[in-house]
């Protein structure tokens, strides 16, 4: 995953196609009919470099802010999934330069308001599963596909009021993590979690300064 081709027929042309396989049902992540839980960190360096091999043989998903949506066709190229969070830039237009790109396999959003819904509709038609950061007293939004919850909402007793996956983030000391290091973090994470298991992903992000 991503699932990438080249077709080459005609001689001096060739075409690029890439295709997601990811699909949301009920509250679980799903590939080729196999449940799919991504533990994924968010990557402080360009995940593509000598070390992105390091990621798959981790089986952590790189994390990647707007700034680095540069990346995303390289990552096609080599079969890197990305998930990207427009925490940063949430504006209609980068939205919409994801779409075409099937190593972004999620896309999250900081919230969901009313001039992203086109944008929304467009990726959902092209099979990239929309998310939403929740916060305590926010309501999940009808086009949200799945949710992106902190641990410490989840400590203070927030619970989903619908059926769709709920994906799980701690704040953690990733820098200069190698991606094993991250990968086996998440484990633990999910560990200490009550119910660990029942969760659609566990990511972690970076430590917010005071």
């Amino acid at each position: 995953m991503p699932a990438y081709y080249e077709l080459r027929g005609v001689p001096g042309v060739r075409k690029r196609i890439g295709l997601r396989e990811l699909f949301v049902r009920r509250n679980s992540f799903f590939q080729e009919d196999r449940r799919w839980v991504p533990r994924a960190s968010f990557a402080m360096e360009n995940p593509l470099h000598s070390e992105s091999n390091r990621w798959t043989d981790a089986d952590l998903v790189p994390i990647i802010s707007p700034r680095n949506l540069n990346l995303a066709n390289d990552a096609m190229a080599q079969g890197v999934p990305l998930i990207v969070d427009l925490s940063e830039d949430c504006v209609p237009s980068k939205l919409l330069t994801c779409i075409p790109y099937a190593s972004i396999t999620l896309l999250v959003l900081p919230s969901l308001t009313a001039e992203m819904i086109p944008a929304v509709q467009s990726a959902m038609s092209c099979h990239l599963p929309i998310g939403v950061h929740v916060t305590e007293s926010g309501e999940i939004p009808e086009q949200a596909q799945f949710v992106v919850v902190s641990e410490d909402l989840l400590v203070r007793g927030w619970q989903t009021s619908r059926r769709l996956p709920v994906v799980v983030t701690r704040e953690w000391s990733i820098e200069g993590r190698s991606p094993a290091e991250l990968r086996a973090a998440c484990d633990q994470f999910q560990a200490e979690l009550e119910h660990g298991a029942d969760y659609a992903g566990l990511w972690l992000y970076p430590k917010t300064v005071p």
